[in-house]
């Protein structure tokens, strides 16, 4: 049963295959030699009778070879596709990556603040809030790209291009 989905998957050999075979047998109830007249350098070989089987076989490797295309193609393709959604995955990961680290910095400032003691004044506790409304913002604002362009982050890694979007004040 799972031989039949991979036998239609060469639908040109298949068909070269049919062809083949329809004119072999009709050359073969007719008695006819259609082939003789097109290719006259197989005359040598007419004794044995090998130039039909010479041309039908040329019709087979012709549907072989253009299924094999075919395939390499679409494997090649899909190849393509895949490294694209890799290289799209990584530069997200890292933009999440650089937004979030971003914001760990900027809360690291007010918790050195805190550690040594001080009071947080009202300047400490709105730039917290802007941080956290920042990076929320700038994460939504990945979810609704609708164009990927690429920038880099660093030597060896590429993120996503957020310019453009701008965050709020509270």
């Amino acid at each position: 049963m799972k031989l039949l989905p991979k036998i239609f998957k060469f639908k040109y050999s298949l068909l070269s295959i049919t062809i083949w075979l329809t004119l072999y047998f009709l050359c073969y109830i007719y008695n006819c030699d259609i082939f003789e007249k097109i290719i006259t350098i197989l005359e040598n070989a007419e004794n044995y009778e090998i130039d039909e089987l010479i041309l039908y076989g040329l019709i087979l490797i012709a549907g072989i070879f253009i299924d094999l295309l075919r395939e390499i193609t679409k494997i090649k393709t899909q190849e393509k596709i895949q490294k694209q959604r890799l290289q799209t995955m990584q530069a997200t990961l890292s933009t999440v990556q650089d937004i979030v680290g971003n914001s760990f910095n900027g809360l690291q400032l007010i918790k050195v603040k805190i550690d040594m003691g001080e009071k947080l004044t009202k300047e400490d506790l709105q730039s917290f809030d802007q941080i956290i409304f920042d990076t929320s913002g700038k994460i939504a604002a990945l979810r609704n790209l609708e164009k990927v362009d690429f920038k880099n982050i660093t030597m060896k890694h590429i993120g996503l291009k957020t310019e453009g979007v701008h965050s709020q004040k509270l």
